[in-house]
């Protein structure tokens, strides 16, 4: 983030004012002061006239629930919460109750089989740090709320998930993923990518091997103009998970160099397709630790980027309009928020009317956006505006819940771990 000197009162004023809102008087003093430090940076943006992008993360709120540390939940409370939880996350997947999925689908295959989670670990709820459960009993932890690993039982009874219980493991992923997204949170997001990095993975030139296929899928239009396509458009990949793939005769075609996983916190950068998908795998590498309302959200975000990743792919996804009749809408919901500037600049300015006139991204509709045309390029670019600005705010969200881990994580855990619960 840039060095913006705040004067002290304007930050805390702007901070109460936005993070807190109508509960600041309510708020504990620690929450308030957690709040105020997490959340500086759009104090920082205010103050810089940043507005549009202020404007954008004012929505963001701290904690699911707005529940202080010390609040304690009655157990038909969270369990009306937990359950809750479990269906926002099947209708955020599109997934019946036992979160089953045809395994060649070209959108809900990357979700699962790319970052291999345990679907069952989604559907578990946890309360926000510090705040304890009354009533839990041993069978519902790994059932409605998280494994016995992450719980701790206190001498009143009350059930915590405390920072404490993390493995060194867990830590070290989450300070590295932090580290890369506070450095991309306020780096300008790039509209030139265009998608084509799913086209460098497929490019074979004549006499060469080909390449290793990801998707059990035919390609829309002839192999040399997939080749020409990589050739002469300018290929311009800033994420390394997703240039780590391209066909090794490819990557010498990236005009951002050739990148590594030890220089991604210089080159990660908001405007990414793959950089939205992310969000929900570093929200599902802290649990139970982020806030549990950013599943469903980072997994609805995630599968929109991923429907304009396809679409914007040379495979020929014409099989799968089976999906379309099934009604099944990923998510049910349109990327929609602030978005527009023209390709290349970071300020997402006001919203455009043809980025608002764009059609949902929805499983109902996988025709492809064909980004070897220049129509087709604006369209990707006006998708990858929308993204973006969904994005920053689940961005600023998770690094809220990351910094609030970290300012918990050395706090002595209850005495008694959740393998010790009475069975009741």
């Amino acid at each position: 983030a840039p060095r913006i000197m705040v004067p002290h009162h304007q930050a805390t004023s702007a901070s109460r004012r936005i993070f807190l809102g109508r509960n600041a008087a309510q708020a504990a003093p620690g929450r308030i002061l957690v709040v105020m430090t997490l959340r500086l940076t759009v104090a920082r943006a205010i103050h810089a006239g940043q507005a549009p992008l202020a404007a954008q993360l004012q929505s963001a709120h701290p904690m699911s629930l707005g529940l202080a540390a010390g609040h304690v939940l009655t157990r038909p409370e969270w369990m009306d919460i937990a359950r809750a939880h479990a269906v926002d996350v099947r209708g955020a997947l599109g997934v019946d109750d036992q979160m089953s999925y045809d395994s060649a689908d070209p959108v809900r295959n990357f979700i699962f089989e790319y970052y291999h989670f345990r679907p069952s670990t989604l559907l578990r709820w946890h309360p926000p740090p510090g705040v304890a459960l009354s009533g839990v009993r041993q069978h519902d932890l790994g059932a409605l709320l998280p494994t016995p690993r992450f719980a701790a039982k206190g001498d009143d009874g009350l059930v915590t998930f405390p920072p404490a219980l993390a493995s060194e493991r867990q830590r070290a992923t989450m300070r590295g993923a932090l580290e890369v997204l506070r450095a991309s949170f306020f780096r300008e997001p790039h509209y030139l990518c265009h998608g084509l990095h799913e086209w460098a993975m497929l490019y074979q030139p004549e006499g060469q091997p080909a390449p290793r296929r990801h998707q059990s899928l035919p390609i829309r239009l002839p192999q040399s103009e997939l080749n020409a396509c990589v050739e002469t458009l300018p290929l311009r990949c800033t994420h390394f998970d997703a240039f780590r793939f391209f066909a090794p005769s490819a990557r010498t075609f990236n005009r951002e160099g050739q990148l590594t996983r030890q220089a991604q916190v210089d080159t990660e950068q908001p405007g990414c397709v793959h950089a939205h998908m992310d969000l929900f795998k570093w929200t599902f590498k802290a649990l139970p630790y982020c806030d549990a309302s950013l599943v469903p959200d980072t997994l609805r975000l995630a599968l929109q980027a991923r429907i304009l990743d396809m679409r914007a792919s040379p495979y020929d996804l014409s099989a799968w309009s089976d999906l379309a009749r099934e009604d099944r809408v990923v998510g049910g919901h349109t990327a929609v928020g602030a978005a527009g500037a023209t390709a290349g600049t970071g300020d997402p300015g006001p919203a455009s009317q043809a980025d608002d006139e764009l059609a949902a991204l929805s499983t109902r509709d996988l025709t492809p956006i064909r980004v070897e045309t220049k129509e087709g390029r604006g369209i990707y670019r006006g998708y990858q505006r929308l993204l973006y600005a969904e994005s920053q705010k689940l961005r600023l969200r998770l690094m809220e819940s990351y910094d609030a881990f970290f300012a918990q994580e050395l706090a002595t855990p209850a005495p008694r771990s959740g393998d010790e619960l009475d069975s009741q």
